[in-house]
């Protein structure tokens, strides 16, 4: 898929134009530093050289990468909603009994202070 993905970037855009090349330069300042960690962390070793395409030939490279992105998003929000579906699942249940006790700092220190030698001895 990685080898795919950078040998069709990689191609030359002139075949369907009639010989005519049509360049593209992407500016670096368009994509901050957090989105190329993000492409080069998807692409793994082959990072790198997906940045390098996608600056020197972004009419091919920016699809492939999107797709790509796309398909790794929906992977992750997949896997984080069931996550936290289970997490938050598991701690609601886990702190439903705790909140029906409501009063139980208060309660204990007026039971603290009902039974203390001082309340016993003054009654």
């Amino acid at each position: 898929l990685l080898a795919k993905d950078a040998e069709l970037a990689g191609e030359d855009e002139g075949g369907g134009l009639g010989g005519q090349t049509f360049k593209y330069e992407l500016d670096r300042r368009v994509l901050t530093s957090i989105h190329l960690h993000a492409i080069s962390r998807l692409y793994g070793e082959s990072g790198k050289t997906m940045l390098t395409l996608l600056f020197t030939n972004p009419t091919a490279a920016v699809p492939i990468i999107l797709r790509r992105l796309r398909q790794k998003d929906s992977e992750f929000r997949a896997g984080r909603s069931l996550l936290h579906q289970r997490r938050w699942s598991n701690v609601a249940e886990w702190n439903y009994h705790k909140s029906l006790d409501h009063r139980s700092l208060t309660w204990r220190t007026v039971d603290k202070r009902a039974t203390s030698t001082r309340t016993l001895v003054a009654e």
